[in-house]
């Protein structure tokens, strides 16, 4: 998975970042991350807004890459240690973009909840404020947006 500082600017897969949509959550085993609790009621609606609002979704998978590593150094039966890691990794095919006041949005992961819940990982409190703040039955699309961004940015 692409590793990006929390609260920089999104430019995953593109030339430019897009202004105004901030990362959150895209971590990786090389990088230190926030960590500390958070409450299990934003990290069940962060799950929801992973099952409903989906977007960015790809052919490849992401693989959590702490699991990864923690399945190589513990191999099970007589597996190849290096298949362990890449067979049993959580992973996830796309991204969740929540919308914040002021116009702004935060891509993750949709590996955002396992960070969470199996490595401790604490996302920036702007992120979890509009996570909160964010009403999972409005129409938000954030394909939609993605290609709106990227048209404006590219006229």
């Amino acid at each position: 998975m692409a590793w990006a500082p929390d609260l920089s600017y999104y430019s995953y897969n593109l030339n430019r970042p897009l202004k105004n949509v901030f990362n959150v959550g895209w971590l990786d085993a090389r990088h230190d991350f926030d960590r500390g609790r958070v409450d299990p009621i934003t990290i069940v609606k962060i799950r929801h807004i992973i099952n409903r609002r989906e977007c960015r979704l790809t052919r490849r998978a992401c693989r959590c890459g702490f699991c990864a590593q923690e399945s190589e150094q513990t191999p099970s039966n007589l597996t190849d240690a290096r298949l362990a890691g890449s067979d049993t990794a959580p992973h996830s095919h796309g991204e969740i973009w929540v919308p914040a006041h002021g116009g702004y949005v935060f891509a993750a992961p949709s590996l955002i909840a396992h960070f969470i819940e199996n490595h401790g990982y604490r996302p920036p409190e702007q992120f979890l404020d509009a996570v909160e703040a964010f009403d999972i039955d409005t129409v938000f699309d954030g394909d939609a947006l993605f290609r709106q961004l990227t048209q404006l940015e590219s006229a």
